[in-house]
């Protein structure tokens, strides 16, 4: 009896670790090793800005988005964010302070924009970190 629970236990743990590595290497590794953070600085918002963010050379498939953005500011920051030019789906308001600000969500398109209005004498300093998830070529 003590060899057959013995045999089990056996053949449950190395199912388990054989479904792990099929898992690590069918999905886990795509998004872990082809989905770089990418990092820009925001410095004083005097004119309105447009920022561009793309998904990597070697990406393909991307279906979501994580974006992050820290920093302080003098002021109450409005900034929206969408695949394109013209459509902006995300309305954010930053308080004054300290900004931090995180999204992680569904994204279907290989660009986003971010859009800041003009915010003239705003005493700004950002980073923004942000990563395209998907499949590579």
């Amino acid at each position: 009896m003590l060899n057959k629970q013995r045999f089990t236990t056996v053949f449950i743990i190395l199912t388990i670790i054989a479904l792990g590595y099929f898992m690590y290497e069918r999905y886990l590794k795509e998004i872990i090793l082809n989905n770089t953070t990418r990092t820009i600085q925001i410095e004083k918002i005097i004119h309105t800005k447009l920022i561009k963010l793309k998904k990597q050379a070697d990406q393909a498939n991307i279906y979501s988005l994580e974006l992050e953005i820290t920093g302080k500011s003098d002021r109450t920051i409005l900034f929206f964010f969408g695949p394109n030019k013209d459509q902006m789906q995300q309305q954010i308001l930053l308080k004054k302070g300290k900004v931090d600000y995180h999204y992680s969500g569904d994204w279907y398109s290989n660009e986003c924009y971010i859009y800041f209005p003009s915010e003239n004498g705003s005493n700004t300093t950002m980073k923004l970190d942000y990563r395209f998830i998907g499949g590579s070529k």
